[in-house]
């Protein structure tokens, strides 16, 4: 009896630690899309590839602390794991942005299953020999990021502000396709 007690103790175990939390908001595309005026119609898109955005704000990131870090899921067949899992997909990020409400310094990173794979970043910048603070950082990316068959898709953001004690807001927001091959 204690042997199986152990057994199932231990599958609990690891069950528990191989569990993602997934953060944030994904909005998925419909290829259908309304057509303006209201009512009077439906259209196809005419891009073949489902269109995904992510959103998530960062709350009281430290300055100068550790990242803090979110998992992202993009799941268009709805079975609660990243399409990634699919060798005939693949999800790519297409558009990285990051948004710092309070002005605060700071920068995202995104990796996945290989590593870091882009960073962007807010703060001062130099202009006409005063700095002044950039608040949004977006970037649209000439070639998109894909990610590896079963890869994970994580984001993390650090506050660079040295010298302050308040932690400070930052909002990411991701956008990207999933294409057949």
């Amino acid at each position: 009896m204690l042997k199986t007690t152990l057994i199932a103790l231990g599958c609990s175990v690891v069950t528990a630690t191989t569990t993602l939390v997934y953060a944030g908001r994904t909005v998925i595309s419909s290829p259908f899309q309304l057509d303006i005026p209201f009512g009077s119609g439906l259209k196809v898109a005419q891009d073949p590839a489902d269109v995904w955005s992510w959103h998530h704000e960062f709350l009281n990131v430290s300055p100068q602390g550790a990242p803090v870090s979110a998992n992202v899921l993009v799941d268009f067949d709805g079975n609660g794991m990243m399409d990634t899992e699919h060798s005939w997909l693949r999800v790519m990020i297409t558009d990285l942005e990051l948004v710092s409400p309070q002005f605060a310094g700071g920068i995202a990173t995104i990796s996945d299953g290989t590593g870091k794979r882009y960073s962007v970043g807010v703060g001062g910048a130099s202009i006409g020999g005063g700095v002044m603070p950039v608040p949004v950082q977006h970037v649209s990316l000439s070639s998109p990021i894909v990610l590896p068959i079963g890869s994970s898709l994580q984001v993390s953001v650090q506050n660079l502000i040295s010298g302050g004690s308040n932690p400070a807001p930052f909002e990411v927001n991701l956008i990207g396709r999933v294409v057949n091959l």
